[in-house]
């Protein structure tokens, strides 16, 4: 659970949002703002799937609810290669 499909290492991020409402991505816990607690790559692939509703390019995984997730478009290459 803690690498994607292509072996890239993830760890959880906290997506939050600052006092002007814009979103960001940290390896560290805030102390206020948390929207959401993901298992991803990197930051930019924590906050895609979140903030812009776009695929990230690594998976990405609710930290609390593992069922919810989203497909990194590096799966599709994965798929593609094995064709």
């Amino acid at each position: 659970m803690n690498e994607c499909a292509c072996g890239a290492p993830r760890r959880k991020f906290w997506v939050w949002r600052d006092d002007n409402g814009v979103l960001h991505a940290s390896g560290f816990q805030p102390t206020s703002g948390i929207v959401q607690a993901v298992i991803a790559a990197t930051a930019r692939d924590a906050l895609l799937p979140v903030a812009e509703r776009r695929a990230p390019k690594h998976q990405v995984h609710d930290a609390d609810d593992r069922t919810k997730g989203w497909e990194g478009r590096c799966s599709t290459v994965l798929t593609a290669a094995a064709s």
